[in-house]
C-alpha cells in the first residue's frame, strides 16, 4: 500500500499544532514496512504568494499524484486547509481521478466550514475517511454529514520522550524554587485566553486558599492571547486579559497572592520539569474549539491527576486510571456555566490521599500505554487498512453554520443568535461537545 502524505513544509503558528504534526509523522513513519510513505510539503502561505508560484505548487502535486499512483492521499495538517487545496487541485484534474482521501480534522474545521462546504460537491461519492482527534468532535462533525460512516476516531498522540514522569526532574524543580514538601502545587499551561477562562481559575483558587492552612501554589504557564471570542461578537484589546487578572489581584492582599507565579511561554524541556514538579492540572476551558488539548494530554503524560471541563476534546481523557475528572458543563439561555465547586472538591480529594512517586509514575503509564505515538500506530494502522465508505456530503445545517460561526461571518458586536444559549443554532451544535454522562464516564 502506498500512502501520499500532504503535508505543512513550515511549523504553524498555532501553538499546539507545532507538536501535533510532527506527532503525527512520526506515527505514520512507525506503520508496518509494507505500507509505504511519499511526502509532499506545501507552504502554509502558498495562495499569498504570487499566482503563477500558486500554480506551479499545484501543478506538482497534481504530478506527484499521476507519477506515483498512490492508493491513499493523506492530509495531515490543518494549514494549508485540506479543503483549499483540493479545490485549487479541481482546477487542473478531476478529483474523481483521485484513490480515497484521508483528513485528519482539527478544531478549526468549523472556522473553514465555508471551504469544506465549497469543496463538498466536488467530492461527493469519493471514498474518504476524516479521522477526528476524539469522541466528542465525531460527534460534532457527524452532525454536519448526512453519513457519519466516513468519521474515524485517532487521538493526537503524545511524544514518550518528550512527556512523561521524572522523579528526579520533580525534586530537583522543587528545590530549586522552594517548593516544600507539604506544598501543593496548582498548574494550569495553555494559551491564557478569555475562551480558557484563567482569569475564573484564579478566582477559584483564591477562594480556596481562604479557609486552607497548608500552602498552595498556582503555576500559571504559556502567553496571555486576547483573541476574545470574535465568532460571538466578543472582541478584546490588546492588554485586556492581563488588565483583568491585575485587577483581580488587586483586590487581595499582595501576601495572599503571593504564591501565584505567571511563567509565560516555555520551551518542552523546561515545560516537562515544571508539569513534573506540579501536583494536579486545571483547566477550565470552554473554547469554541477545543477539539483535543494537547497541554492536558501532556500533563497526564507526566503523572498529574487532572480536572478538566467536560467540553470538547477533554471529555475523551475522563479516566480513573489516570485520575482525569470532569467538571459538569451546562448550556443555558444564559450562555455556557461549569459547576466551579468541582475545583474545590478535586483538592479536597486528592489532598486526603497520599500521593507518592510510584502513584504518578504509574498514572504516567497508563495514560501514555492509551496516548503516546508507539501505542497510537495499531489503531492509525487499522484505520488505514479498513475498507473506505463514499462521502455522501454535508447536511444543511453546515450552510447556516458557516454563515453565523465561520470566518466569512460578520460579527461586530454581541448578538442573541450567536453567543452561546440554550435558544439559538450554537446549542444543536456545540451540545455535541459535552458528554452527557459527566459522573459515569471513563476514558473509552
Amino acid at each position: 500500500m502506498k500512502l501520499l502524505i500532504v503535508r505543512s513544509s513550515e511549523a504553524s503558528t498555532w501553538g499546539s499544532c507545532k507538536v501535533i504534526s510532527p506527532n503525527l509523522q512520526d506515527t505514520y513513519k512507525l506503520l508496518p514496512e509494507n505500507i509505504e510513505l511519499s511526502w509532499f510539503d506545501i507552504p502554509i502561505k502558498y495562495i499569498q504568494k504570487e499566482i503563477n508560484s500558486e500554480r506551479l505548487i499545484i501543478n506538482e502535486l497534481a504530478n506527484k499524484i499521476k507519477t506515483e499512483s498512490p492508493d491513499q492521499i493523506i492530509f495531515i495538517d490543518h494549514l494549508p486547509c485540506p479543503a483549499d487545496i483540493l479545490i485549487k487541485l479541481s482546477l487542473i484534474m478531476e478529483l474523481r481521478q483521485l484513490p480515497p482521501l484521508v483528513f485528519h480534522i482539527y478544531g478549526d474545521f468549523t472556522y473553514f466550514s465555508k471551504d469544506w462546504l465549497d469543496l463538498s460537491s466536488k467530492i461527493v461519492n469519493h471514498p474518504l475517511k476524516f479521522i477526528t482527534a476524539s469522541s466528542s468532535q465525531k460527534k460534532l462533525l457527524g452532525f454536519f454529514c448526512e453519513d457519519s460512516s466516513t468519521i474515524d476516531q485517532l487521538c493526537f498522540p503524545v511524544n514518550s520522550e518528550d512527556y512523561s514522569f521524572n522523579s528526579t526532574d520533580r525534586r530537583e524543580f522543587r528545590n530549586k524554587h522552594n517548593i516544600n514538601e507539604g506544598d501543593t502545587v496548582i498548574l494550569y499551561a495553555g494559551r491564557v485566553s478569555l475562551q480558557k477562562n484563567v482569569d475564573i481559575l484564579i478566582q477559584e483558587y483564591l477562594n480556596l486558599i481562604k479557609n486552607e492552612n497548608s500552602t498552595v501554589h498556582l503555576w500559571v504557564v504559556g502567553a496571555f492571547d486576547d483573541m476574545g471570542a470574535p465568532f460571538m461578537g466578543v472582541k478584546t484589546r490588546d492588554g485586556y486579559l492581563y488588565s483583568k487578572i491585575q485587577t483581580i489581584l488587586g483586590h487581595h492582599p499582595k501576601g495572599f497572592t503571593r504564591n501565584i507565579k505567571f511563567w509565560g511561554r516555555q520551551d518542552k524541556d523546561e515545560l516537562k520539569k515544571i508539569k513534573a514538579a506540579s501536583d494536579m492540572f486545571i483547566s477550565l476551558s470552554l473554547y469554541h474549539d477545543e477539539d483535543y488539548g494537547m497541554s492536558p494530554a501532556e500533563a497526564m503524560a507526566c503523572g498529574l491527576p487532572t480536572l478538566l471541563t467536560d467540553w470538547g476534546g477533554y471529555s475523551s481523557f475522563a479516566s480513573k486510571a489516570w485520575r482525569c475528572q470532569l467538571i459538569p458543563v451546562k448550556i443555558t439561555e444564559f450562555g455556557l456555566q461549569i459547576k466551579t465547586t468541582a475545583i474545590s472538591e478535586f483538592y479536597e480529594a486528592l489532598n486526603e490521599s497520599y500521593i507518592n512517586d510510584i502513584d504518578r509514575e504509574r498514572w504516567s503509564k497508563e495514560f501514555l500505554n492509551a496516548f503516546s505515538i508507539k501505542n497510537t500506530v495499531s489503531k492509525l494502522e487499522k484505520i488505514m487498512t479498513t475498507p473506505f465508505n463514499v462521502f455522501t456530503g454535508f447536511n444543511w445545517a453546515l450552510a447556516p453554520f458557516t454563515q453565523i460561526y465561520g470566518k466569512t461571518a460578520k460579527v461586530n458586536t454581541i448578538d442573541a443568535n450567536t453567543c452561546p444559549s440554550n435558544k439559538n443554532f450554537y446549542f444543536q451544535v456545540y451540545q455535541n461537545y459535552i458528554s452527557q454522562n459527566n459522573s459515569g464516564k471513563d476514558h473509552e
